[in-house]
């Protein structure tokens, strides 16, 4: 992670104010800022001169323009996604604009191709990589009875996936667990036995990546 990369809390109030934004999906509430304009302006042309971002007269660089200009397509993207931490917006047909906040100081804006992104999950989320079993290949999802639910219903929060699809005005959330080599996920009030198939199609289908079932397997 370069510091040109992550971004303070006013220099984002700053970025959004010049592309017309009042915030930017998956970042805190930035209208906090709107009480001290000035001195958040003053703070983030300072943070944005030190990057390189603007020059000593206030006006954008180069790199820059493009960042700006990157954030205003994160802006304008009609369909985002959440996978753990990560905010996507889709750039073009190709490239993603991801914003994360991996340590909790400032936000993170990553500009990745799809593919390259799915393998940086495949490689470090262990549920996506997980191999499946056998049975999961006579189905993609099942719903769990309303008998075994409570049970499922107390497993902890941790270690889990959060997936979620953001298309105004619909939204998908889906958190993913695995409990004794079985995967589920939870979406309101139902919980579903998933195959691993299933988990790997949602991800390719919704980051609209064309693979097939033997090369996911040699990522």
């Amino acid at each position: 992670m370069k510091k040109e990369d992550v971004f303070s809390l006013e220099e984002l109030y700053f970025i959004c104010s010049v592309i017309g934004a009042g915030n930017l999906y998956g970042l805190p509430d930035l209208s906090m800022f709107t009480m001290i304009k000035q001195e958040a302006a003053h703070k983030a042309t300072q943070q944005m001169q030190a990057k390189g971002l603007l020059d000593k007269n206030g006006k954008l660089t180069p790199i820059g323009g493009y960042i700006l200009n990157a954030f205003k397509q994160y802006h304008e993207s009609k369909t985002y996604l959440v996978v753990n931490g990560d905010f996507i917006g889709f750039n073009n047909e190709q490239e993603l604009i991801i914003l994360s906040s991996p340590d909790q100081v400032g936000i993170q804006m990553e500009i990745t191709t799809k593919e390259a992104y799915f393998r940086k999950l495949y490689q470090n989320v262990r549920l996506i990589r997980r191999e499946a079993e056998e049975e999961e290949q006579t189905f993609l999802k099942k719903l769990v009875p309303r008998s075994e639910r409570a049970a499922l219903n107390q497993l902890p929060l941790e270690g889990g996936l959060l997936l979620k699809k953001v298309r105004q005005p619909t939204e998908e959330t889906w958190f993913i667990k695995r409990h004794e080599g079985k995967l589920y996920g939870y979406q309101g009030s139902r919980v579903y036995q998933l195959s691993q198939y299933w988990l790997i199609k949602w991800l390719l289908d919704e980051l609209n990546i064309p693979i097939s079932k033997e090369e996911v397997r040699q990522q």
